[in-house]
């Protein structure tokens, strides 16, 4: 007797059933080439701070044009980048810079995510670019990570354990350190590094 030819069948993932989605995370879904391949997003929080950016870029009346390109990305890491594209813009609205303008022109043919100004401050051109996390993390050959003292390779895994869970941990790590490069508004006074 033949048996049955047939695939085993593909997994379909989501997020699972105990994560609560808004109403523009269901829209970014419901139309996402890349929906099912993962479980995104697979935590509350992670669905709560996508609701949030996606409201933020509602308001900024750029939702259509991001999910657009958000929907159609490639794979997860596209998806990832796309978001962390929008997160930037909605961390630095959300710490007082000012969007001025949505996409500049950079130089030659790239363009930036926004144009923002902190109070007293010239416009500041971003640009969000979002490593994966192994090029991050560890040195890229296998003769610098094994010059790597032990305690300091578990220690960047802790703090990348302890980011992946946190959105906008590293971003405001990077803030605070960049911040230090704008001029001082006229309302704080500069009381030095620390």
């Amino acid at each position: 007797m033949p048996q049955n030819a047939s695939l085993p069948p593909v997994e379909v993932k989501g997020p699972p059933a105990n994560v609560r989605l808004g109403p523009l995370t269901q829209r970014l879904l419901s139309g996402s080439k890349w929906q099912g391949s993962d479980q995104f997003p697979a935590w509350q929080v992670w669905a709560d701070d996508v609701e949030s950016v996606l409201a933020f870029l509602d308001r900024e009346n750029r939702l259509a044009d991001f999910l657009a390109v958000i929907q159609n990305a490639r794979n997860e890491q596209h998806r990832n980048a796309c978001l962390a594209e929008a997160r930037g813009s909605y961390f630095l609205n959300q710490n007082c810079f000012r969007i001025l303008e949505w996409e500049p022109q950079g130089e030659g043919n790239n363009k930036g995510e926004a144009l923002v100004s902190y109070p007293g401050s010239p416009g500041i051109f971003v640009e969000v670019k979002q490593p994966g996390w192994r090029g991050e993390r560890l040195p890229l050959s296998t003769r610098e990570r094994n010059r790597l003292p032990q305690a300091e390779k578990e220690k960047r895994y802790l703090r990348m354990k302890r980011e992946k869970f946190l959105p906008g941990v590293r971003m405001r790590k990077e803030i605070k350190v960049s911040s230090m490069l704008l001029p001082t508004p006229p309302f704080r006074t500069y009381a030095g590094p620390g």
